[in-house]
């Protein structure tokens, strides 16, 4: 009837809470990592407006959304 060999670990609130708050703080590290990149090629090639900055940011903003639809998608 019930085998425990096939039955997958229940994952527990805390263990989701967790991951979730791992997500966070990836999605803060990448777009930090975007600001502080765009800000020093903003410096470097003397440019009036953060137009990379800006770039930087868009892009690690949409890579960290898709981070997260991946691993809630994977759920």
């Amino acid at each position: 009837m019930d085998n425990p060999k096939n039955e997958k670990p229940k994952k527990t609130s805390s263990s989701a809470a967790v991951k979730m708050a791992d997500m966070g703080f990836r999605m803060v590290f990448i777009i930090g990592i975007g600001a502080y990149i765009g800000q020093k090629m903003d410096a470097y090639f003397a440019m009036n407006k953060p137009i990379f900055t800006i770039i930087l940011c868009l892009l690690a903003i949409g890579g960290s959304m898709y981070m997260v639809i991946r691993a809630v998608s994977e759920r």
